[in-house]
C-alpha cells in the first residue's frame, strides 16, 4: 500500500482549516472575556458555562493552531528549497 506524500497545495488547505479555528478561538475568548467583566457565564452552547476555563481554552487552541501553521511554513519553504535544487540540476 503507497501513501501520498501531500503537495504545497494540500498543506495550504490544511492552513486556512488552522486559521478557521484560529478565529473560532479568538471568538471565544471574545465571548469569555465579556461574560468575565459582566460578572455572568457563557451560554451560547459551549460545554462550559465558566468563563476563564473558556478563557483559558481558547489560549491553548491558539498556541497549538500557531505551532502547527509554524511547522506547515517550515514543511512548504523545505519544499521549495528541494524543488529548486531539482531544477538546479
Amino acid at each position: 500500500m503507497k501513501t501520498k506524500n501531500l503537495d504545497k497545495s494540500d498543506w495550504i488547505a490544511i492552513s486556512a482549516f488552522l486559521l478557521t479555528i484560529l478565529l473560532l478561538a479568538l471568538w471565544s475568548i471574545d465571548v469569555s472575556v465579556s461574560a468575565l467583566l459582566a460578572n455572568g457565564f457563557v451560554s451560547n452552547g459551549f460545554f462550559l458555562n465558566d468563563p476563564t476555563q473558556v478563557y483559558h481554552i481558547g489560549l491553548y487552541i491558539i498556541i497549538l493552531v500557531q505551532f502547527a501553521n509554524f511547522l506547515i511554513i517550515l514543511h512548504i519553504t523545505s519544499i521549495t528549497k528541494d524543488d529548486s535544487k531539482k531544477d538546479e540540476s
